[in-house]
């Protein structure tokens, strides 16, 4: 077996020892040359694993499958904003396409886009529901301005091959938008599940664990420069441009690498006894540990809850989980300015249906009804099953609003109380007695009604 970072062959160190195993479905190992985590590949597997992918690895797509794409393609509709700006008839390709939602997305702003998918049931739905047939492997006598691998290229065994292969089929100059999970930052799941085990952190299905520099190594083994990434969302994400200028590879100390790989999981099977504080001193990178400590330990303290986002902060500053709680835990304290200051971090990079309904009810409550109909439709929008409660609180919120004729008078009241002369002034029945009674004259007035009774205007000399 060949590292795909350094290219040495058979030079590993394996993390299961005589007496135990590291990861209980696979053998997990880290190259001595160069310090690439990956799993062990048998001689012949890439058949096997299109076989798996084919028919084992997911059934029939569901409202969730369509749920999740819509996340993600919300996600990259904003990554690649500035890309595809003012760009028409690009020719796209989708690298492990799934159902088809980004070549879709890519035909309706006016490209021409396809796609590679292995799972059949996933290209049917492609074909049958989006109209776009989907083939195993892209077309090699077509070359693309651009080629999306997304969450795809952790699945590859001899990844640094398939990348050099589908840049090799690129324009010049053309980009390529990659996306992994990044496993030795952020200790989390970036599909978005809770953390429960290190097998579903360093999943069976991710045959290579990349770090930041395992990613990064990769670009430059292949010709390829880095244009923009984030890792707000889903792990790491990079728009690349093929240069064709390869680079020498930045290694990484093995020895480092492989007392991390022991850290994260020592921390995760911290966290899973309960033993917090621990797992985060080990791993201060690590999301639901901080959220238990702030909810299970800390829950009915927000003074105390308030330091731990102060202190998580430090090392978190801009993680999609911690934010998720910090928006919740405004919120529950009333705090609708801070909720909708959150939630506009989300609504630049990745907005979603639960921070849109949170948005809907801060504006409710901050007596904004205009703002908080349009937050539900757009949840309502985007998560079809939230249709009954959105459209209750949209049809509230619109029943507060004034008619236009409401409006007109108000209109008209408030024109006539600031230039009325002389000024008017409504008598209070209980109190105010109109000046026939004060001097025993029956005025026949009804005395239950308030009568508007006339001060004159003050005299500018008597003044």
């Amino acid at each position: 077996m060949k590292c795909y970072v350094c290219d040495a062959v058979e030079n590993f160190h394996s993390f299961d020892t005589t007496e135990k195993k590291m990861h209980q479905q696979r053998e997990l190992l880290c190259c001595k040359g160069c310090g690439a985590v990956m799993y062990r590949v048998d001689a012949g597997a890439e058949e096997k694993m299109r076989d798996y992918y084919r028919f084992e690895y997911r059934p029939s797509p569901t409202h969730m499958n369509m749920l999740t794409t819509t996340h993600k393609l919300n996600y990259v509709k904003k990554f690649l904003g500035d890309f595809l700006k003012d760009k028409k008839d690009l020719v796209i390709a989708d690298v492990g396409c799934a159902t088809g939602y980004l070549p879709n997305f890519f035909r309706e702003l006016g490209h021409k886009a396809t796609g590679c998918e292995y799972t059949l049931t996933f290209r049917r739905f492609a074909e049958n529901y989006y109209g776009i047939p989907i083939s195993e492997e892209l077309r090699t006598d077509v070359k693309y301005d651009l080629i999306s691998i997304y969450h795809v290229l952790e699945h590859m065994i001899e990844p640094d091959k398939k990348l050099a292969y589908y840049a090799s089929l690129l324009k010049d100059g053309g980009h390529m938008l990659i996306s992994t999970p990044e496993w030795y930052d952020v200790l989390e799941d970036t599909s978005g599940p809770t953390v429960t085990s290190f097998e579903q952190v360093w999943h069976k299905d991710h045959i290579n664990c990349f770090s930041e520099t395992d990613l990064k190594n990769l670009f430059r083994k292949t010709g390829l420069e880095i244009v923009k990434e984030d890792r707000f969302v889903y792990g790491q994400s990079y728009l690349v441009k093929y240069t064709r200028n390869v680079a020498p590879i930045q290694s990484q100390t093995p020895t480092a690498m492989i007392k991390r790989t022991l850290e994260g999981k020592e921390a995760i099977d911290l966290y899973a006894k309960g033993k917090l504080r621990e797992a985060l001193k080990i791993w201060p990178k690590f999301p639901d540990a901080w959220i238990r400590l702030l909810t299970e330990v800390h829950g009915k303290d927000p003074d105390k809850q308030l330091d731990l986002f102060d202190e998580c902060f430090k090392v978190l500053p801009k993680n999609r989980r911690i934010l998720t709680a910090y928006m919740t835990w405004h919120y529950t304290y009333q705090r609708y300015d801070e909720v909708l200051k959150v939630a506009d971090i989300f609504m630049q990079v990745a907005p979603d249906e639960e921070k849109l309904l949170l948005m809907g009810y801060s504006y409710m409550l901050k007596g904004q009804p205009r703002e908080a109909m349009d937050a539900f439709q757009q949840s309502c929008n985007m998560d079809p099953r939230k249709w009954q409660d959105c459209t209750d609180w949209i049809c509230a919120e619109a029943a507060k609003l004034p008619t236009w004729d409401e409006r007109a008078l108000s209109q008209i009241k408030d024109s006539v109380e600031k230039t009325a002369k002389p000024k008017l002034k409504l008598l209070d029945p209980m109190f105010d007695k109109p000046e026939g009674h004060q001097n025993g004259q029956n005025t026949n007035q009804d005395q239950s009604t308030p009568q508007p009774v006339v001060e004159p205007e003050p005299n500018p000399a008597q003044v």
